[in-house]
């Protein structure tokens, strides 16, 4: 039977991952030199990582010069900082350089796709107080619905109350910056934006990517620049600040191979597309395993309870019987169809659950502890070990809900409930947990993406979509190294969205999770 022809997505899609793959290859021959470049305090290993998460994230890095990518990662390297978005960023920007034709001998301009190493706000403070000199560093922007006060003199003040959560903050009109020091002096620096706009003007870069793209991070880089001055020095903090106004270096690496370089032509401009996000849809409460608290809409809760379901039932059946009370009153909240739905979802993980504790606690007695392998293998003369006759316990609190078939699921949900299975109560055998062998689905296009994160307040709550969709989905479904590379391939823009949306101890946490499991997948 001839084989099915691949649609384009699905080639382009291959084709981001072999690029991928080639350029692990090219890294690992590139890492020596590298490391060189690191400071002692930085494994080499963890930066390659961070590395290859942010091209496979981003993968218009794999087709930029890449002689900039690899200097930009020797810049930040040099600097000892993370290129993942927080500590400092790689971007893509298309600039115009100039290049001698060797038959003429004249120059002659073109555009390519240039990466450019961006210290972020996050990375200097890191790097402030990784000095031994600095105990904390502070920059935030003010905006117009802000209420801030501030005051000079023997008793300098600053204050900052942000408008609540929800309201706009209006235009940037200001920003200070507040660093105290380890033998107890305290530096305060306020620039109004007519300052700041100055400094920008004396930039040498006035309309590179960190003033056009990210000029609330400009804004606070400015007065944080400003206000170092009246801090000890260093050559290294110096260097940070001075990086925004390097022009891309399209030089070769003294120790790199060299590589070839190929200027591309312009983009055509594309018309801007505004999307108008309403938030028409009541929000749900949703406790995860850690006991963070979600506001989702109905559909999203639906999703994101499944998962917490079978990820609490994985952990045993006492995190299934604790994730379902904590969450009752949402599921009875979400109506007959899908609260009747989570409810058989919920008693059928249970059995299972039960009967893999059981098993294991039989085989403890039996033999002491033993995997989970050794205590469903058959006993002596091939036949089962026979399951205790008694019935699991019955969870603390409410009962369950009556075994009644549930109504319709609601139109669009999608049921995950599983069928009842016999387990070792009628046949013997071990019971699986479901998805714990998921079909391979990487050949089919977007079968790695994710939803989209529900709306709060007429806004993206990219924290609801990180905890309970993105991160849930990439534990239970993904396996290997190229699914995973496709995953992220797949949820790429929503990627980018989430680390400019989130705060820095969420983002922080979605990066961790990230390289753990590309540590997991090897």
């Amino acid at each position: 039977m001839a084989a099915q022809p691949q649609s384009p997505l699905a080639l382009a899609r291959r084709a981001n991952v072999e690029r991928i793959q080639a350029f692990q290859t090219e890294l690992d021959k590139f890492a020596p030199s590298i490391e060189q470049a690191l400071p002692a305090h930085v494994d080499i290993d963890k930066f390659k990582r961070v590395l290859v998460t942010a091209v496979a994230t981003n993968p218009d890095l794999l087709y930029a010069d890449r002689r900039t990518l690899y200097n930009s990662a020797v810049k930040a390297a040099v600097d000892g900082l993370m290129p993942d978005g927080k500590d400092c960023a790689l971007v893509v920007y298309n600039t115009e350089i100039k290049m001698r034709n060797p038959g003429t001998g004249l120059d002659e301009k073109f555009r390519i796709d240039a990466v450019q190493y961006l210290p972020m706000v996050a990375g200097i403070k890191r790097r402030m107080t990784n000095s031994g000199e600095v105990l904390t560093v502070e920059a935030e922007v003010v905006c117009r619905n802000d209420r801030f006060r501030y005051a000079l003199g023997d008793q300098p003040f600053i204050e900052h109350e942000p408008p609540a959560l929800g309201e706009e903050r209006g235009e940037i009109i200001g920003a200070y910056a507040i660093i105290r020091l380890r033998n107890g002096g305290i530096i305060r620096d306020v620039m109004s934006r007519q300052r700041i706009e100055q400094a920008h003007g004396q930039s040498r870069q006035k309309e590179g990517l960190m003033w056009t793209k990210f000029y609330d991070e400009a804004c606070c880089k400015t007065v944080l620049k400003h206000a170092s001055k009246d801090a000890p020095q260093s050559a290294e903090i110096t260097r940070l600040f001075d990086r925004d106004d390097e022009p891309p270096i399209l030089d070769d690496i003294p120790g790199f191979p060299a590589i070839e370089r190929t200027p591309v032509p312009p983009e055509p401009v594309r018309p801007t597309v505004i999307e108008h996000e309403e938030d028409s849809e009541p929000t749900f409460a949703v406790i995860d395993l850690d006991g963070n608290e979600l506001d989702l809409s109905a559909g999203a809760t639906d999703k994101a309870l499944r998962l917490l379901l079978e990820e609490a039932a994985r952990r045993g059946l006492g995190a299934l019987d604790g994730c379902y009370e904590t969450n009752l009153a949402t599921i009875e909240a979400l109506g007959k169809q899908i609260g009747g739905d989570l409810a058989v979802l919920y008693r059928g993980l249970r059995d299972i659950a039960a009967e893999r504790d059981t098993a294991a606690g039989r085989a403890e007695r039996v033999g002491g502890p033993q995997t989970s392998e050794s205590a469903e293998r058959p006993a002596a003369g091939g036949n089962p070990v026979p399951p205790p006759s008694a019935p699991p316990a019955p969870p603390a609190g409410p009962p369950p809900r009556p075994t009644a078939a549930p109504a319709a699921s609601a139109p669009g949900a999608t049921s995950t409930t599983p069928a009842p299975a016999a387990g070792p109560s009628s046949t013997g055998e071990p019971v699986p947990f479901p998805l714990d062998n998921p079909t391979d689905e990487s050949t089919e296009d977007g079968a790695f993406r994710v939803d989209d994160p529900p709306m709060r307040s007429g806004r993206r709550d990219w924290r609801a979509w990180s905890v309970a969709i993105f991160q849930p989905r990439m534990r239970k479904d993904i396996n290997n190294s190229t699914d995973f590379a496709l995953f992220l391939a797949d949820n790429d823009e929503n990627l980018r969205a989430a680390r400019s949306g989130l705060t820095s101890g969420d983002a922080n946490a979605l990066e961790r999770a990230i390289e753990e499991k590309w540590r997991e997948l090897g």
